[in-house]
């Protein structure tokens, strides 16, 4: 029996197919690319051909994808990333990096933590124009527009990389002048007998907060 070749999705095809998808139709993704509208649309046809599946919609209002073409872009994403990731390692070292870099974080850590370096990162990378967003909640999941997050939990978006950089210590806080009157409270139960003042995502995540403290 003769080995049955296996089909493979050209990457050129790839890529033009991801500018479409990203740039919302042929003509924005054949200006994007700084090529042809003709050739974007061959390239997508043959994709199409090749992956036999129908990738977008297309109309007068520009080309939307199908369920078959969202499961690709979000392949085609990973792909963009890790090529990006790519140049950014193994391209040369001596040359600043330079674009938009769009950064996730909760209010508290981009507050305290980010802002007070912001400006000698950006002495240093003039050329990296920089975007945060701090409205990232545990109950509004990202949809993968940034490149790079700060969470306190693991994301679960299938193109998402995470690593660890750093412990957080949770700690309970009352002054002198409360625990004379009050006492300080020995476990978890005393303490919800207090009145206490906390930040609004712990509400979000009420049941984390048991394993934190005993931690």
């Amino acid at each position: 029996m003769g080995e049955i070749a296996r089909r493979r999705a050209d990457w050129s095809n790839l890529r033009v197919f991801f500018a479409v998808a990203e740039a919302g139709g042929i003509n924005a993704a054949a200006r994007a690319l700084q090529i042809n509208p003709s050739t974007v649309t061959r390239a997508i046809e043959e994709l199409e051909r090749q992956l036999n599946a129908t990738l977008f919609h297309r109309g007068p209002r520009g080309a939307t994808l199908t369920e078959a073409g969202q499961a690709a872009f979000q392949r085609v994403r990973t792909m963009e990333r890790m090529a990006e990731a790519l140049e950014l390692e193994v391209g040369d070292s001596e040359t600043l990096p330079e674009g938009r870099v769009r950064l996730a974080a909760p209010d508290g850590v981009a507050g305290y933590f980010i802002s007070p370096h912001q400006t000698e990162f950006l002495r240093a990378h003039p050329g990296i124009d920089l975007s945060i967003d701090c409205g990232l909640w545990p109950d509004r999941p990202l949809d993968g527009e940034a490149d790079l997050t700060l969470t306190f939990s693991e994301p679960t978006q299938p193109d998402a990389v995470a690593q660890p950089i750093a412990h957080v210590h949770y700690a309970l806080f009352a002054s002198r002048e409360y625990v004379s009157l009050y006492g300080a409270p020995k476990t978890i139960e005393e303490m919800l007998h207090h009145p206490y003042v906390h930040h609004s995502a712990q509400t979000h995540q009420k049941e984390l907060w048991g394993d934190r403290v005993q931690a």
